[in-house]
């Protein structure tokens, strides 16, 4: 097991963390920028995660250390969480890979260092940790593998669970590309299992080394857990596609034989990456132009133009959105292709071959409320053979987009984009083929990417966005105003 190890050793830490808020302006152009709050850590290098409470709390992960903030970004409490040591007593350094919150005891939970385990804290003072007392191996410890988790429910155990998907290919004993994990009780952070099945989708042993998935995003939309992947389009192919992947949380049984992966596709073939997702409720407009069903929500993601091997994103960029109900049809589709397959070439081409036990041996009529969340053996892991086209509504051709958060406004669905040179762009979403890009917001001294997590206020009038400036002078966790003006609605799609 290996994990990140530096000639010079330990990352240097920066002393200073500069907090912003950025006042929206009306035309496009550089904003205003206040610094809000600063104060000193020298255990601190950079910055991983960022997520907000209901309460208004806000928690940065940092490598070795972990920040909690008031609403305002007023400084409340740190700890350390690293450097772990290994067998031999080197140091590492901890990085961030999971920061989520399990609501029903108010509990935060991280995950990563060198150790790849979870630790759950204390909402509040972040020093009452709760673990294994050996480390349980939860996501990669490579700093440059990905890893996404949240807490979502699993009704059949009646208690929420930690769903995990982790690139994994060569660190801990077997760590699951995707798992829940258990989140209470005596064996906290574990898969469920048992004889007849477990929470935990492997990658098949042939495969291990050689089909890499990224995860992108992860979300709980309608009693199942979703997951943005990126990862080859065969297993001998070098060409790179943009999945979603999902396991039901309404199971007779607990387990995750029902895993089934759905391609996505942004525009043309070219634009392969995802980089990242949001999953919102629109305004009236835009969800009259979708004909929404009530209360359906639409898939945001940011895709960009590909080279493969490795996978690596340029600066062409397009906006996708999904329909949750024409999502939730295509991985119908995709199980009932399992079931009711029809000779060896069929059952082939829906049989998630890549996954360790994945067949279709079905053959029968196909029921969605039996078959679809089943624990029975007519079908392990369903493979989407229809591709699942977005709506494309916005690109840009010398732009990379590293995050995406949306919102409502006086009825209007606006976007902001965070983007590879530390710029917001903020978008306003009209119909289904239109998008506008009104503004762009810099952030002060930073031309380093937005990192992926951004989130709203409380009250969705202001967002946080952070930077990570490993290596430099600063690294910025910026308070954005998030209120647009009516000269966004000047653009008419034609």
């Amino acid at each position: 097991m290996g994990g990140m190890r530096l000639t010079s050793g330990l990352l240097r830490p920066i002393g200073l963390m500069v907090l912003l808020t950025i006042s929206a302006l009306n035309q496009r152009s550089d904003a205003n920028i206040h610094e809000v709050a600063t104060f000193t850590d020298t255990d601190s290098c950079c910055l991983n995660h960022l997520i907000r409470n209901w309460f208004g709390n806000v928690y940065i992960a940092g490598v070795n250390r972990l920040y909690r903030l008031n609403e305002n970004l007023d400084f409340l409490v740190s700890v350390t969480t690293g450097p772990e040591n290994d067998r031999d007593g080197e140091q590492h350094d901890t990085f961030n890979k999971i920061l989520t919150i399990n609501y029903d005891n108010r509990a935060l939970i991280t995950c990563g260092g060198y150790h790849g385990d979870c630790q759950k804290r204390n909402l509040y003072n972040l020093l009452s940790v709760i673990g294994s007392n050996d480390p349980v191996f939860v996501v990669s410890n490579k700093t440059y593998e990905s890893s996404v988790g949240f807490v979502a429910p699993n009704y059949h155990l009646g208690h929420p669970l930690l769903y995990v998907g982790t690139t994994s290919t060569s660190n801990g004993p077997g760590i699951p590309f995707v798992s829940g994990r258990r989140i209470e009780g005596d064996q906290i952070f574990e898969v469920v299992e048992d004889r007849r099945g477990s929470t935990r989708v492997d990658v098949a042993l042939a495969f291990t080394t050689t089909f890499p998935v990224t995860y992108v995003a992860g979300f709980s939309y309608n009693a199942y857990s979703y997951f943005v992947t990126i990862q080859r389009s065969f297993t001998n192919s070098s060409d790179y596609i943009s999945k979603l992947v999902r396991v039901c949380q309404l199971a007779d049984q607990y387990y995750f034989n029902s895993y089934s992966e759905v391609t996505l596709r942004c525009r043309d073939d070219s634009y392969n990456l995802a980089q990242a997702a949001y999953i919102t409720r629109p305004a009236q407009d835009l969800s009259q132009s979708l004909a929404l069903d009530d209360d359906e929500e639409v898939l945001f993601i940011a895709f960009a133009v590909g080279v493969n091997n490795p996978p690596t994103p340029t600066t062409k960029s397009a906006i996708c959105m999904y329909k949750m109900s024409a999502i939730e049809r295509a991985f119908q589709d995709a199980v009932e292709g399992c079931i009711i397959n029809d000779g060896p070439s069929v059952q082939e081409r829906y049989t998630a071959s890549w996954m360790r036990g994945a067949t279709c041996i079905g053959s029968l009529p196909f029921t969605r409320e039996i078959h679809e969340c089943s624990a029975v053996t007519n079908y392990t892991y369903a493979n989407g053979v229809n591709d699942q086209h977005g709506y494309d509504v916005e690109d840009y051709t010398d732009t990379l987009v590293t995050s995406i958060a949306v919102t409502t406004v006086q009825q209007h669905t606006v976007g902001f984009l965070g983007t590879g040179t530390g710029t917001i762009l903020k978008v306003h979403f009209i119909n289904s083929i239109c998008a506008n890009t009104y503004e762009e917001i810099k952030f002060k001294n930073s031309t380093k990417p937005i990192l992926q997590d951004m989130v709203f206020d409380l009250d969705e009038k202001h967002f946080y966005t952070f930077t990570d400036n490993i290596y430099e002078d600063f690294s910025y966790t910026g308070w954005i105003n998030g209120q647009y003006t009516s000269s966004f609605i000047d653009k008419r799609c034609t």
